[in-house]
């Protein structure tokens, strides 16, 4: 498997949670400047994964195992966080 799509896809993931979050924030509380900013922030990192999942080169990606394998663990739990967040919401 090839690490690069792996350490986009797990980026991509963590700005999925972390757009989720500013989701619930924004329907539960109302949108305000940090919900707002904090959504921004999610686009970019979702943008920013797809475009260097399409432009970038296997052979430059040069990020360590360990450092693939953090991000990984982050967006699991962030996205863990992010679920359970919406089910306090729904329940």
């Amino acid at each position: 498997m090839d690490r690069r799509y792996v350490y986009h896809g797990s980026y991509a993931l963590l700005g999925a949670a972390v757009g989720l979050d500013a989701f619930v924030s924004a329907a539960t509380g109302g949108l305000s400047l940090p919900v707002g900013l904090m959504a921004l922030g999610a686009t970019a990192m979702l943008l920013i994964a797809l475009y260097e999942v399409l432009t970038s080169d296997s052979s430059e990606f040069a990020v360590p195992a360990y450092a693939v394998f953090g991000l990984i663990l982050a967006a699991l739990l962030a996205f863990l966080g992010a679920v359970l967040q919406v089910a306090e919401y729904v329940a």
